[in-house]
């Protein structure tokens, strides 16, 4: 697994952020989940507003809205408005899924 994880973090930019990030949760990679969190605390701005920033995990969003980097590399209201983008994102699945 090293070498996998060695491979991933290597390889990591904005474009395969959130893969990494989903495929360190799914087989706890923690030296890539701990990279890739640090990538988009750094990145924060222009990864907010990716459309795969609204299908983060609970967990991954967690760690980074509560991350004393976060406020280092973006303004509050970045932050605020990202988060808010995120609720939106969760409640327009959920109707989606309460139509069917």
């Amino acid at each position: 697994m090293e070498l996998c994880s060695d491979w991933l973090i290597h390889n990591l930019d904005k474009t395969l952020c959130f893969s990494f990030m989903f495929l360190s949760e799914k087989y706890n990679l923690e030296r890539v989940s701990c990279e890739t969190n640090r990538f988009l605390l750094r990145n924060f701005p222009e990864m907010c507003k990716l459309k795969e920033f609204n299908f983060m995990s609970k967990t991954s969003l967690s760690r980074c809205l509560s991350s004393d980097g976060l406020f280092t590399n973006a303004d509050e209201e970045l932050v605020f408005f990202a988060v808010i983008g995120e609720i939106k994102a969760i409640m327009h699945i959920g109707a989606e899924e309460n139509i069917f």
